[in-house]
């Protein structure tokens, strides 16, 4: 039996690729960022944007109309910026290394805000 999710959750192409990147940057962590990436994807795809304020590991990025912040792992400081493009459809936009730097990190702001206007 297929279960149907509520929700639909879409990985941007670009999205697709860094993710392959980082993979191949750290091959020792490959289970587990597919293991949490796979873990996020099927929480919000049952769940929806009423997992905002109940699982820690969200939060929205300032200063952004609808972008919110996914905090994939520790170690590495992998992080993922998505969307909620309507009442269905969730949209991973873009993963990268947090280095703790505001310059670095609004650069990525910038990328999601990007794609976000092709993918909504």
């Amino acid at each position: 039996m297929k279960y149907e999710y509520k929700y639909e959750v879409v990985y941007d192409k670009a999205f697709r690729e860094e993710l392959y990147d980082l993979i191949i940057d750290h091959r020792d962590k490959h289970s587990k960022i597919m293991e949490k990436l796979e873990f996020y994807t099927r929480l919000l795809a049952e769940q929806g944007q009423k997992v905002l304020p109940t699982e820690k590991a969200f939060e929205k990025v300032k200063g952004t109309s609808n972008i919110y912040e996914l905090r994939l792992l520790r170690n590495p400081n992998l992080r993922v910026l998505l969307t909620f493009c309507d009442t269905n459809k969730i949209v991973f936009l873009t993963i990268f290394y947090e280095k703790g730097t505001k310059k670095d990190y609004s650069r990525y702001v910038k990328i999601a805000e990007g794609r976000l206007k092709n993918n909504c």
